[in-house]
């Protein structure tokens, strides 16, 4: 098994690339002090989504693996976790394969940055085992959707907005003054709402995908009701535009240019993907693209190192 040492090692940069490869730009441009930290989090949140996530596996079997992930995360003690029979993009394969170093690397953190991490992946954790039992009853032909708008906003601050707070948490953590302007209160708020921002734009990309295999994550009486569909697909969209926005506050409040272009990539890519989502197409179909070109990433990249402290 290969040795792993998260962002200081450049096979785990590889990894990270592999199943992510757009937030890998931003991770790239966070100072040092930060990249460890942020890295090493996202690659458990990853893994645990992967194994919450498994294609073909009862849900049962799914929350066994959580259990075991978390028993070693937790704990620290890197211990095996069962074997994982199911198809995988390489990249997610070879993450699990490297987990236990994954783990061992992010309780080699400072004190504080370790603490940070382990409560960040627990809640991200929560939030997968309510999607899993969420699910479980979903049958062929049959569709299961989240009951409100309550359920919605619990879930996406859970897998999303917690990340808005651990980043900010990180951030004056381990840049103290040089990371922001604002107080550290005023900065988690906004990025608690710039996260949950993200995951929506998650929901609408997956939502044909979804849809097709049972789930909506959408607040929708009757999920078997096109008109309702499209209805409550538009409703989201328009929640998720002021969330997403609230990414180019976080990012004015940056003192570090490379911090602020760390968080406008993302929040630019999330509006130019909700654009691509709003275009009219009927609930369900998979014919259009819903990510947005690699070239427009790459230009986005550039402004976002380009643009003012005013941004």
């Amino acid at each position: 098994m290969r040795t792993i040492m998260p962002v200081r090692d450049p096979e785990a940069l590889a990894i990270l690339k592999s199943v992510a490869r757009s937030f890998y730009l931003s991770v790239r441009l966070l100072p040092a002090a930060m990249r460890r930290g942020v890295a090493t989090a996202y690659l458990l949140a990853r893994a645990s989504d992967t194994l919450a996530d498994a294609p073909g596996i009862a849900a049962r079997t799914r929350l066994q693996w959580l259990d075991a992930f978390e028993k070693s995360f937790t704990l620290d003690v890197s211990g095996r976790l069962p074997a994982i029979e199911v198809a995988l993009p390489r990249g997610e394969r070879v993450l699990l394969e490297s987990l236990p170093q994954v783990i061992r690397a992010a309780a080699s953190l400072p004190q504080c940055e370790a603490r940070l991490v382990r409560q960040v992946v627990a809640t991200i954790v929560s939030g997968q085992r309510l999607d899993i039992g969420r699910f479980a009853t979903n049958a062929p032909g049959r569709i299961v959707a989240l009951a409100d708008a309550g359920e919605l906003h619990d879930y996406a601050h859970r897998v999303a907005g917690s990340v808005g707070i651990f980043w900010t948490r990180l951030g004056f953590a381990t840049l103290g003054g040089a990371f922001s302007t604002m107080p550290a209160a005023r900065l988690e708020v906004i990025g608690e709402a710039f996260g949950r921002g993200l995951q929506l734009v998650n929901i609408l990309r997956d939502f044909p995908a979804d849809l097709a295999s049972g789930r909506c994550y959408l607040p929708v009486g009757n999920p078997q009701d096109p008109a309702a569909l499209a209805a409550c697909h538009a409703a989201t969209i328009g929640a998720a535009r002021p969330l997403v926005a609230e990414g180019e506050a976080y990012a004015g409040a940056m003192r570090l240019m490379r911090l602020r272009a760390a968080v406008l990539l993302p929040a630019w890519i999330g509006r130019d993907t909700l654009d691509l989502i709003a275009r009219p197409r009927q609930p369900g179909d998979t014919s259009h693209p819903m990510k947005i070109r690699r070239r427009r990433v790459w230009a986005l990249l550039v402004r976002a190192l380009c643009a003012p402290a005013s941004q």
